[in-house]
């Protein structure tokens, strides 16, 4: 029944009925929490959704405490590198970022950016989208004066994903794709 409740307070969530989403995930917490534990990664998973959802319904207050509960909980029960406790790290931050409170979602942004680069590789996919969020978030506060730390590195591995990727059978009579020309910021 927890599963039911979480797969469809996800499905409300993503039909923007999020009053009604908060419901179930919070339903859907409260049966995991009880079948599994508070630490079980599936049970932090929920909870991360459900702070998602009240991010989304505008309780900034809740989507923190529960993110930031969840990032306690991910550090102590799972690995670093656990996909729950890099996620956590993310939510965290889009709450602090949806609360106004930049002094706090700008270190979180880069603590998601530093784990998923330490338990992935400087050009997965997720950690280039976690560059992106801090990159995204210093545009955000107009600190984007100088470029981040991360401007570099993102570019590069943006480079090296495109040359390994299919685009480069899109440029024809080549085996290369065409040269990226690299932004001033």
């Amino acid at each position: 029944m927890a599963w039911m409740l979480e797969l469809s307070g996800l499905f409300l969530l993503n039909q923007g009925a999020v009053d009604r989403a908060v419901d179930h995930l919070a339903r859907a917490l409260s049966a995991k929490r009880r079948l599994f534990g508070e630490d079980d990664p599936g049970t932090l998973r929920t909870q991360l959704e459900l702070a998602e959802a009240h991010r989304e319904s505008g309780d900034t207050e809740q989507a923190i405490t529960l993110s930031l509960d969840a990032v306690l909980r991910c550090l102590r029960a799972l690995e670093q590198g656990h996909p729950e406790t890099l996620s956590s790290w993310s939510v965290l931050a889009a709450a602090y970022r949806a609360a106004g409170n930049m002094r706090q979602a700008i270190p979180a942004y880069q603590t998601a950016l530093d784990a998923r680069r330490q338990a992935l590789a400087e050009d997965h996919q997720i950690t280039l989208g976690a560059c992106n969020d801090l990159a995204d978030m210093y545009r955000f506060v107009e600190t984007w004066t100088t470029p981040s730390p991360c401007a570099s590195a993102r570019w590069n591995a943006v480079a090296r994903l495109l040359a390994r990727s299919t685009l480069r059978h899109f440029v024809p009579g080549t085996t290369s794709p065409p040269p990226i020309a690299r932004p001033d910021r």
